[in-house]
């Protein structure tokens, strides 16, 4: 079976595509701008060339390039128009058994190819949060719901397209499925559930720490920004350092320009944004991930941590399958008394942290990419065998 996927920027296109090149029966190309030396060089080594990106090189190096005068220009709509019409352009008419597509860059391609292939739709976020806004000024009402606004939201009105035009839409958490079989449940009957994965020969317990504890280090993993709830893990940080001086929160990610000033509160460790291999060595030195997200697809960074064998606190909004007192502690998203409280409980009780820790570090080491892709080969088998018949 021959599959294109396609994705302009950096989400889980890369290990999709690797590891469903190396199911049997499977051939996948890669199409994206993300085209340094180092990374185009790698994924030819490991494909044996069947990688396309723009087809040749030198266009996709180019096309970098290009991508970051488009940055600088905020004019990120334009890089995506362009992205998909040289997809179509690659693909030309020797059309693949199916094609794999990200929601919000894929309507023009699927607009062009629909009937000619399959068209599958990889549906990342929640529909719902194109309906909220977060109010950092009001704490008794942080989520306000918008009310017939969506069809005034393009970014909406783009993704509805794709579900519309997909034949078959991945998601990697049933909360993504609610949120599109709420607007749309005559779709219902297309969309299926494959967990995401992550890389085990770097996330896992270094060690299984189970000693005292001399300081309790929390880590966050992200952007800094309304959104992941930023501002209120720094409310409670800020509180908790009035009666706690053996504590670290350690950072790890870009930020809002409004958070820049956060970085250099008291007893934070800010790393920046960081390769996947530092990210684990960092996740093996720390103890609790916080995690107060208001709403997300699917945290990968969750899933990280948990195969690290980290204790975790976060919203019940993570798209992770997690359950309160067997992983972590669970709070409701934007509550600042919540989060103090589970961040409380663990600083003052190291035995639920280390009982947390050892469960995470047994109950998740077979969520790899391998596996996300033996299944997604398998629906994929399943559901289009007959199409080239």
């Amino acid at each position: 079976m021959r599959l294109v996927t396609f994705h302009p920027f950096r989400q889980h296109n890369f290990e999709q595509a690797k590891f469903l090149d190396l199911c049997k029966g499977m051939t996948c190309q890669l199409n994206t701008t993300i085209a340094l030396p180092p990374v185009f060089k790698y994924l030819n080594s490991k494909w044996e060339g069947r990688v396309i990106s723009w087809s040749l090189y030198l266009k996709c190096k180019i096309h970098y390039f290009t991508f970051l005068r488009y940055v600088r220009n905020k004019d990120m709509n334009e890089l995506v128009s362009s992205f998909q019409h040289s997809v179509i352009k690659n693909i030309g008419l020797n059309y693949p058994d199916a094609i794999i597509g990200f929601d919000g860059c894929s309507r023009i391609v699927f607009e062009a190819l629909k009937g000619k292939t399959n068209l599958v739709l990889d549906f990342t976020t929640i529909l719902d949060e194109y309906n909220f806004i977060i109010n950092p000024k009001s704490y008794t009402d942080r989520i306000s719901y918008l009310k017939n606004d969506l069809l005034n939201n393009p970014h909406y009105l783009n993704k509805q397209r794709e579900i519309h035009l997909s034949d078959l839409i991945l998601v990697g958490s049933n909360q993504v499925k609610d949120s599109i079989i709420y607007r749309f449940p005559e779709y219902a009957n297309k969309i299926v559930v494959i967990n995401y994965g992550c890389n085990e020969k770097i996330f896992h317990p270094y060690t299984n720490k189970t000693t005292n504890l001399s300081v309790i280090k929390f880590l966050f993993v992200g952007t800094l920004s309304f959104h992941k709830g930023s501002d209120l893990l720094f409310k409670v940080w800020s509180k908790l350092l009035e009666e706690n001086k053996n504590i670290e929160l350690h950072l790890c990610g870009s930020y809002h320009p409004e958070f820049k000033d956060y970085i250099n509160f008291d007893n934070v460790i800010y790393h920046g944004f960081v390769n996947q291999k530092v990210l684990a060595n960092i996740m093996n030195d720390v103890d609790i991930l916080v995690h107060p997200t208001y709403i997300e697809g699917y945290s990968i960074s969750v899933l990280q941590a948990l195969t690290c064998g980290l204790a975790i606190i976060a919203s019940k909004n993570t798209g992770v399958n997690l359950k309160n007192n067997v992983n972590g502690l669970i709070i409701e998203p934007g509550s600042e008394i919540e989060l103090f409280h589970a961040m409380s409980e663990l600083i003052n009780d190291q035995d639920k942290i280390n009982y947390f820790k050892k469960n995470n570090a047994t109950h998740f080491i077979n969520r790899t990419w391998q596996k996300y892709a033996e299944q997604l080969s398998n629906e994929l088998q399943y559901r289009f065998y007959d199409f080239r018949k």
